[in-house]
């Protein structure tokens, strides 16, 4: 096995920071290498294995060069005058030489010798010791001065985001249950159905009424008839057509009597009939504004506020008949639970029947120490982890902070601070309990793991001051 001389001086070359040169102590230039070859001129001052060399020479540059790549290039240093094998022979010379007994006085000086080697050795291994403590002291500072993530923890409690209870609206039998209990519903869907044979009819009678009331109306705004009022429209004119001969007639026969050519009878005759004719005018005319008045507007005004009376009974009439109906009021889950056996059984008006929970998301409730307060803002994150389930970690944001504080069971003022996540695979369940961490300001080791220590003295300590 070649190594690397110990002799040689090995320096980079002004001009590059990729080459090097390699010459003896008397200034004599051997060799010049570049990046590659000082990689593996360097690996020459250890025992190495030429496979390892090549797989790690390989790896560090991205190449695949072959094993008689390493072998040639220990032939070219060889050649040289760069490595020599007395590394071998030294360690084959200790292996295989005993030791040579020693003239008493080279044992003494041999001894003396080794003692000063001992202490020189005790010297070296306290300095290094104290090196190690000093290097310990200074990563310890070090590390209290880096940049630490603080975080809030405490105890949580799993709750609903919505929790409602359905009452009876109305007192009666429950004559139908459509659900068991446990199932999530949308809102409006019908629960349950109490007797509501009364408000049924009520609802079915004013409905009746007030399509009577329509039609009439109806009837009332079509009043009269457009045909109606032509034909009187007509005969009016019909009338007058009629009066316009008459009065012709009549100024005829006042000539003809005057001039004796008829008698005083026929002139009488001519006179009576267009009287006639004027009374029949004034009758079609009165006839036509018959027609067209024969509807009062005040007539249709009250028809339709009757009309809108009938309207408010139904509404309020279906109103009685939608409150025999127990619905959903939201999106949720059924939490009561066996509601079939409530059918045909009496319910007074109020008295409960069903809770319901929005379990699509949960609302957790941390409580946290009232010194960390001043940690915990509006959208920090937050991680969560329940007992029901220890190995799952989940996240959130915080969404409010109670405006109070309150006690825990232990006596130590805490906030609350809640957070919602989502719980679409319905996994958390309300009333499970946990811990939480809530993410604080960013401080350093030293400030994070001193905080108690620094908060009692401020309070704490300084209370006991006289």
């Amino acid at each position: 096995m070649k190594f690397l001389r110990d002799d040689l001086i090995i320096d980079p070359v002004k001009d590059g920071d990729r080459s090097y040169i390699i010459r003896s102590p008397l200034k004599n230039v051997l060799y010049e290498a570049d990046e590659k070859e000082y990689f593996l001129i360097n690996a020459f001052r250890h025992p190495y294995q030429e496979s390892v060399l090549l797989a790690r020479f390989n790896a560090k540059f991205g190449l695949q060069e072959p094993l008689a790549f390493i072998t040639d290039f220990i032939t070219k240093l060889d050649e040289k005058g760069l490595l020599t094998d007395s590394g071998a022979e030294a360690s084959g010379h200790r292996i295989n030489s005993a030791p040579t007994p020693l003239p008493e006085a080279e044992q003494y000086t041999t001894s003396c010798t080794s003692k000063n080697r001992l202490s020189s050795a005790m010297k070296a291994a306290f300095i290094k010791v104290r090196w190690r403590r000093c290097l310990l002291t200074a990563a310890a500072v070090v590390i209290l001065f880096l940049p630490y993530q603080y975080e809030v923890s405490g105890s949580v409690v799993v709750s609903p985001v919505l929790n409602q209870q359905i009452y009876a609206e109305a007192k009666g039998i429950i004559k139908r249950v459509c659900f068991s209990g446990g199932e999530w519903l949308k809102k409006g869907t019908l629960i349950a159905e109490m007797e509501n044979y009364q408000q049924k009819k009520d609802v079915e009678v004013t409905r009746l009424a007030i399509e009577d009331k329509r039609e009439n109306i109806l009837v009332l705004l079509t009043t009269p008839k457009p045909e109606e009022v032509a034909l009187a429209k007509q005969q009016v004119l019909t009338a007058k057509l009629k009066l316009k001969y008459s009065q012709i007639e009549l100024q005829r026969a006042e000539a003809l009597y005057e001039g004796e050519v008829i008698s005083l009878t026929d002139y009488e005759d001519a006179k009576e009939k267009m009287e006639q004719d004027q009374q029949e005018v004034a009758q079609q005319k009165a006839n036509l504004l018959y027609i067209e008045n024969q509807v009062n507007e005040h007539q249709i005004e009250a028809a339709k506020l009757e009309l809108a009376i009938l309207e408010r009974q139904l509404q309020y009439y279906e109103n009685q008949l939608e409150r025999t109906m127990l619905r959903m009021p939201n999106d949720g889950r059924i939490v009561t639970m066996n509601l079939k056996n409530l059918e045909n059984k009496f319910l007074d008006e109020t008295q409960f029947f069903a809770e319901i929970e929005d379990v699509g998301h949960v609302q957790i409730e941390i409580s946290i120490p009232e010194a960390e307060k001043d940690q915990v803002t509006v959208g920090d994150k937050v991680r969560l982890k329940t007992q029901a389930f220890p190995g799952t970690m989940m996240t959130g944001r915080v969404t409010s902070i109670y405006p109070v504080t309150e006690s825990s069971s232990s006596g130590v003022p805490v906030v609350k601070v809640v957070c919602v996540i989502p719980n679409g695979d319905g996994m958390l369940k309300t009333g499970m309990s946990g811990y939480a961490k809530v993410e604080g300001d960013e401080m350093f080791v030293l400030q994070a793991f001193t905080r108690p220590l620094v908060n009692f003295f401020l309070v704490d300590f300084w209370s006991w001051l006289p």
